[in-house]
């Protein structure tokens, strides 16, 4: 392949690196460490358990808005069904009474007088098969669609009462989950059992269990809304239950290659001038490639070295690295790697020097006082 279009190849790998991939990677792991430090500060006293917490917390959360959304759809759909419904009952009814009085004023001749109508209903099926008709008259046949008239009123009021009491039954589980979702108390459903009081305790459990520690239940409620949204950005799920030493670490890393490649395009803008001994491809890779990588390692162990010293010499009470990488924050980690790969050849030189003085053995001690 010409060299030309290796050049350009390189380049354009380069670039989408640099431009596409180094600000995915870094806004992902400061997204995953202002959330989990988000979770620490909101859990509290449980912070060591606050990625589960805020995971179960989040779970119960997004239950309950798909719960809400069913119960709205579902009182929805039964809203326009008892509207349909109670249409069929006015009209079944209309025609019911009509035939039942048309029958009454027939047999009597005077306008009913009874209340309820049924009660018309049952006197002149009563006097209907008191009297003996001929054949082929027109007071049985009347009666008898009456009655199937009567009949059909009360199997569409019998829809509609069925319809309406599931109604009631999907408002008291809105109702109980929105009270859920907001943190305050359901109102209690006067005479009607609740058929998911075992899921709602649950619930409750979930809820109780995240207000155990120091933080506010209100607060953990907005970290798990948040989780539930990020938690679509690919491997997000994953990284958060991941200890934060790695994900600061990982992170620590990254800024070691920017450093690296910032102090790459420093050491370019001075030797452009420079005799040019390697061909241009060979000193791209170099700079953006090899050195970055220099500095992602520096950074990387950089982390390490200072965050299992911020211990025992920068904050005694300290006694875990988990708790120095939170009192020393991530930005000032993120920091140390930054300079580390800025200075990505001190860095080595300066952890070179540490390990000689940490591992120096006696036998050297007595050397160099001779």
């Amino acid at each position: 392949m010409d060299s030309r279009w290796v050049r350009i190849v390189n380049r354009v790998l380069l670039g989408f690196v640099w431009f596409v991939c180094v600000p995915a990677i870094f806004a992902f792991f400061y997204t995953v460490i202002e959330t989990q430090s988000a979770a620490r500060v909101a859990v509290g006293a449980n912070s060591r358990l606050a990625p589960f917490t805020i995971s179960r917390l989040a779970d119960r959360l997004d239950a309950l808005e798909a719960e809400i959304a069913r119960a709205s759809a579902e009182l929805t759909a039964l809203d326009e069904k008892i509207r349909a419904s109670q249409e069929k009952v006015d009209s079944a009814k209309h025609k019911s009474t009509a035939a039942i009085n048309s029958v009454w004023i027939t047999l009597h001749n005077t306008q009913p007088t009874c209340d309820p109508i049924e009660k018309c209903l049952d006197d002149i099926v009563t006097e209907n098969e008191q009297r003996s008709w001929p054949d082929g008259a027109e007071i049985p046949k009347r009666v008898a669609l009456a009655q199937e008239l009567y009949e059909d009123y009360r199997g569409a009021l019998f829809i509609t009462n069925d319809l309406q009491d599931r109604n009631g039954h999907a408002e008291a589980a809105l109702a109980a989950a929105k009270a859920e979702y907001l943190g305050t108390q359901a109102p209690a459903a006067a005479g009607r059992p609740d058929p998911k009081a075992d899921d709602a305790s649950d619930g409750d459990a979930v809820l109780e269990a995240a207000s155990l520690g120091d933080g506010s239940i209100d607060d953990q409620k907005a970290v798990a809304l948040s989780y539930n949204k990020q938690r679509a950005i690919p491997l997000f799920e994953f990284a958060f239950f991941l200890p934060s030493g790695v994900i600061v670490a990982s992170f620590t890393g990254l800024m070691g290659a920017i450093g690296a490649a910032v102090y790459s395009l420093y050491i370019e803008l001075g030797v452009l001038a420079a005799p040019r001994r390697a061909p241009a491809s060979d000193r791209t890779w170099m700079a953006f490639g090899v050195r970055p990588l220099l500095g992602a390692l520096a950074g990387f162990t950089v982390f390490f070295v200072i965050s299992a010293g911020a211990s025992f010499l920068i904050q005694p009470q300290a006694a875990e690295a988990t708790q120095a990488v939170n009192q020393l924050s991530p930005p000032a980690l993120a920091s140390l790697g930054l300079f580390a790969g800025l200075a990505s050849e001190r860095a080595l030189k300066w952890l070179i020097e540490k390990a000689n003085s940490f591992f120096k053995s006696s036998g050297e001690d007595g050397a160099a006082a001779g």
